[in-house]
């Protein structure tokens, strides 16, 4: 099956980040160049002749949102397998989730910085929008990713024994086999506080790292023939994958509920979201 990456591109340093890391998912994801879909994404007039605003206001949005695609045109000059849209929406992000399903995409590529066409932030984050339901995998450019020189030769993955984890490995694991990279197993540990005075049993540190260790211990053998580097961190979880920062790629399962196969946030992959310091990629919940 190719591999067939949509790109939400805004004109900006965000949308270079996010171009950057869909051409190396490219590489990542399969031998064959993935097919790119660059979309700029802009906002409808719907309503607008009521208060006055000239016919041609919508034309002028399009304009502007193909304007927004010159650096990804440019960066693309000579491949035959792109194509670049300027694609009208209300919402940025379910523009993209509709451009996904009709494109039966990979994954959808977003970067961390997107503005309209009037240069001011949409409303909340399109970052965590387009996360939030998607139908497919969402990959999270860094900020500065198109800038730096990416990581070679580690996939990282966050694990914790569960189905979603499990998945997250087996993806990983994929992009791993034949290409000599190691896989980087994380499970990260916390120490929770108790409240002073409390009459429960302390905290029990020690057996909660021993689980960890077997839940390791089985994921290598889960990793199959792919090298392997399991690794027990302590902390708090989000800042511990947040800061890992010497990878490929981080894969992370979604915490979700019900029988949903998209990707459906819990406050970890949230905010790890927001802050990684590595490029992220966010797989649908395992359905039930």
């Amino acid at each position: 099956m190719s591999t067939h990456l949509v790109v939400g591109h805004d004109g900006g340093a965000g949308g270079a980040d996010a171009l950057a890391l869909a051409l190396h998912l490219s590489d990542l994801l399969g031998p064959e160049p993935a097919r790119l879909t660059v979309a700029s994404v802009y906002p409808t007039a719907v309503g607008t002749l009521r208060l006055g605003v000239p016919t041609d206001y919508d034309a002028a949005l399009r304009e502007d949102a193909e304007e927004r695609l010159a650096p990804a045109r440019a960066a693309l000059a000579g491949r035959d397998d792109v194509e670049l849209l300027a694609v009208p929406g209300g919402s940025p992000a379910r523009a993209l989730h509709e451009l996904a399903r009709e494109r039966g995409a990979t994954a959808i590529v977003v970067g961390r910085s997107h503005t309209t066409a009037v240069s001011r932030p949409f409303i909340g984050s399109v970052t965590e929008q387009t996360l939030h339901a998607a139908p497919c995998p969402v990959a999270v450019a860094p900020r500065g990713y198109a800038e730096a020189a990416p990581a070679a030769g580690v996939v990282a993955v966050a694990y914790d024994g569960s189905p979603d984890a499990r998945h997250a490995l087996g993806t990983a694991a994929g992009m791993a086999r034949g290409t000599g990279r190691t896989v980087r197993i994380v499970e990260v540990v916390e120490r929770v506080p108790l409240a002073v005075g409390s009459i429960v049993d302390p905290y029990p540190f020690a057996a909660v790292r021993a689980e960890a260790h077997g839940e390791l211990a089985q994921a290598v053998e889960l990793a199959g023939d792919v090298p392997t580097d399991p690794c027990l961190l302590e902390g708090p979880t989000t800042e511990v994958l947040g800061a890992i920062d010497d990878v490929e790629l981080l894969v992370l399962g979604s915490r979700g509920f019900g029988p949903v196969e998209r990707v459906l946030l819990g406050s970890v992959s949230t905010r790890v979201a927001r802050h990684a310091a590595a490029p992220l990629l966010v797989l649908p919940h395992v359905a039930a």
